[in-house]
């Protein structure tokens, strides 16, 4: 029987190695060091952000979404398209989509940071 880790590492095959690490309750997919995906009751959730969500909304993907403290909370992972699953083409594309989106979030938080980290000046 395939571990989850091994079956996530071979659906990204065609994207390239990832690596797979248990939380919420599934897994974490990441890629470079930037989650890509989330696995979640036995389904696979890739992150969108403003820029792909249209294109995953367009391939019939839903955003993964759960209940906290009886509110629905929606996260920037939608489903899988089915063209994820069918080829190594639409496997890498997805997945590419993902990191791209994963890599400009990224980008994002630095920036927040690096405007947060600065003290503000003591003038006396």
């Amino acid at each position: 029987m395939r571990s989850v880790a091994d079956t996530l590492q071979a659906q990204f095959a065609a994207f390239g190695p990832v690596q797979a690490r248990g939380m919420f309750g599934g897994h974490g997919v990441f890629f470079e060091g930037l989650m890509i995906a989330l696995q979640f009751d036995q389904q696979l959730y890739l992150k969108v952000d403003a820029v792909s969500r249209t294109l995953f909304e367009q391939a019939g993907s839903r955003q993964f979404i759960y209940e906290r403290m009886a509110r629905p909370v929606g996260l920037s992972y939608f489903t899988a398209p089915p063209a994820f699953y069918r080829n190594a083409d639409g496997a890498h594309y997805w997945s590419a989509q993902a990191y791209d989106a994963a890599r400009r979030a990224s980008a994002r938080k630095a920036g927040r940071k690096k405007t947060k980290a600065r003290p503000a000046p003591r003038w006396r």
